[in-house]
């Protein structure tokens, strides 16, 4: 009962799902988790696209910011001129490796599969005709914006 339970509410049950579940496991890893989000109250992409494109670039930033010394994420989603723009911010401690274009993980546990959820993300938005971009500086950056009809 002492736990919070929801922190964060959009508006959208799956969206809110997704964000405190990650929230609080950042919390417990004692990761800054920061998020700015202004939609709509209903957003017209569908729910498991859109937990699937969070959940893998929310899981894939807190395993980024375990090993770094300020530990911080910043998620930012924002609705305007009839599209979805996703931004999600972490620090790293081991850079990001790529091969031919592709993220390859740098996870150590050989009993999962590892390196196809930033796959996953991509093919995800390319499908619902929107666009990304990562950017690999002082932090991990990846954007998206989705076209909404």
């Amino acid at each position: 009962l002492a736990k919070k339970m929801f922190y964060i509410k959009t508006g959208n049950s799956v969206l809110d799902a997704v964000i405190n579940t990650k929230q609080n496991k950042a919390e417990e890893l004692n990761i800054t988790f920061s998020v700015d989000i202004k939609l709509p109250s209903h957003i017209v992409v569908n729910d498991m696209d859109l937990a699937g494109i969070l959940g893998n670039l929310v899981d894939n930033a807190i395993e980024a910011s375990q090993d770094c010394d300020v530990k911080r994420i910043y998620l930012t989603m924002i609705y305007k001129d009839n599209a979805l723009g996703i931004c999600v911010k972490n620090n790293y401690s081991k850079k990001p490796v790529v091969e031919k274009g592709l993220y390859i993980s740098n996870k150590t546990d050989d009993m999962m599969p590892h390196g196809i959820g930033l796959q996953n993300v991509e093919r995800a938005i390319k499908d619902l005709d929107g666009v990304y971009d990562i950017l690999i500086e002082e932090q991990f950056i990846f954007s998206a914006v989705i076209p909404m009809p």
